[in-house]
């Protein structure tokens, strides 16, 4: 039985995105690999927000959402995965989908069986142990789907190569594709469960264009996406009187002569 996959983008999140060249991009997809029917291109408006989706239907979901992640998200640095949700509809059609990607990593998503890539346990050493954040297995290559909490020189969705440690951790050895994110953690005084001042300083970061996952209710990592102004997210933060720092890049990779 054929399902539906759709690509719902939001041009305007990331503006250098290259809509026509993804729509290419997936009609060649299609053309070569024979795993679709033609695409559908359906532009939009929902209220101020202009949109684009691009519709698929396959027998083989799973292998169809393999060769769009593939070439269309992970070969395109992260531009359509900022701005972009993918959902696959169910047994019971789009009455119940599955969401399969979203351009904010803190809704959650839904896998389904045989469909994507699979997810592994990443082992990442740092000066005060390790950190094993999950990963999608690419074949042969990882690609992070956390943000990193402790680690430097890493953000979410680098592309990385690992290799099986003496005591089986699969080993993250090397970055070979950044994303465009960026990473910045906050140490706060108090917890943001117990502090509206520190809650308020989510919301800032929110409004932003940021997200961020929790440690602890004190210690917060926030992924900055390329988009988003750094130099303004580091006024803020200071201006609020937070105890924070550049984890990707370092503030020496930024201001390499102060």
């Amino acid at each position: 039985m054929s399902k539906k996959l759709l690509l719902h983008i939001q041009p305007d999140l990331v503006p250098e995105l290259d809509v026509q060249a993804v729509i290419s991009a997936a009609e060649s997809m299609v053309r070569e690999s024979d795993v679709s029917e033609p695409i559908r291109v359906m532009p939009g408006e929902e209220g101020d927000v202009e949109f684009i989706n691009i519709g698929f239907e396959s027998e083989d979901v799973g292998r169809l959402w393999r060769l769009v992640w593939k070439t269309l998200y992970i070969d395109r640095d992260s531009q359509l995965a900022r701005a972009s949700m993918a959902m696959c509809e169910g047994e019971d059609g789009w009455t119940d989908y599955d969401q399969l990607h979203h351009m904010d990593p803190s809704v959650h998503r839904v896998p389904l069986e045989g469909v994507g890539f699979p997810m592994v346990k990443l082992g990442i050493r740092h000066r005060d142990g390790v950190e094993t954040p999950w990963a999608y297995d690419l074949g042969g290559e990882y690609m992070l789907d956390n943000i990193p909490f402790f680690a430097y020189g890493l953000s979410l969705w680098d592309v990385v190569l690992a290799e099986a440690a003496s005591d089986g951790l699969l080993e993250c050895t090397e970055v070979i594709r950044k994303s465009g994110n960026r990473t910045v953690r906050i140490v706060f005084a108090q917890g943001v469960d117990v502090s509206s001042a520190e809650a308020a300083v989510l919301g800032a970061i929110a409004d932003l264009g940021c997200t961020y996952a929790g440690a602890s209710p004190r210690y917060i990592c926030v992924n900055v996406p390329a988009e988003v102004d750094l130099e303004m997210l580091g006024y803020q933060l200071t201006t609020a009187g937070c105890d924070w720092e550049h984890a990707d890049p370092s503030r020496d990779e930024l201001f390499p002569e102060n």
